[in-house]
This record gives structure tokens, sequence and C-alpha cells, in this order.
């Protein structure tokens, strides 16, 4: 378990190192085959972070089954991410964020 705690450690350090490098207009400009920038990956990124924790808390006590929004599924993920104006966010409070958000996160600490 060790192991896959200090690897991970590792990926996530490299992560934000990679996030803290990159170059801001192409991050807001470049984008995959879903018309997606670098700017709204890492946003919807950061989001579904946000949401898995959400999820993990609700295992501890809810009853089966399971029950989560299905963003995916709904068709949901493309409106949120408009929603969410990705795009106009800073970068660096992005690097921040996901920096931060793994120190508080992460039960490799």
């Amino acid at each position: 378990m060790d192991n896959i705690s200090n690897a991970l450690l590792t990926l996530l350090s490299d992560l934000e190192d990679i996030l803290k490098q990159a170059d801001i207009e192409v991050v807001a400009t470049k984008t995959n085959q879903q018309h997606r920038t670098v700017k709204q990956i890492v946003g919807h990124l950061c989001d579904s972070a946000s949401n898995n924790t959400h999820r993990i808390v609700h295992l501890q006590y809810q009853t089966s089954p399971l029950i989560f929004p299905d963003y995916a599924n709904l068709g949901k993920n493309d409106l949120w991410i408009k929603l969410q104006a990705y795009n106009a966010y800073d970068w660096e409070d992005f690097a921040s964020v996901t920096e931060s958000y793994h120190q508080t996160r992460c039960p490799c600490h």
C-alpha cells in the first residue's frame, strides 16, 4: 500500500508542476476532440474530484442501492462546463486549487 501511496503522491506532484509550467495561451485555446480547452478539462476534473469526495462521504451512511447523479449519461457534462465558464478562470488559481485539494483530500499524506 505504501508503494501505491508514494506513486500517487509522485503523480500528483508531477501534475502540479505541469500545471504551473503550462503555457497560458495554449491551455486557453488548444482543444481536444470534444472541443474542450485544457482549462475546461482541468476545471471539470476539479469539479469531479469534489463530486467524488461527496460520493465517498455518502457511501459511509447510505443504504443500498447507492444512487448518485449520472452526469455523463444524462448529458450534463457539457452543460456543467458551459455554466462554469472555466476559460474565464485564472490559470494560476487552477494550479493552486489542484495542489490544495490534493494536499487536504489525499489520504496518502
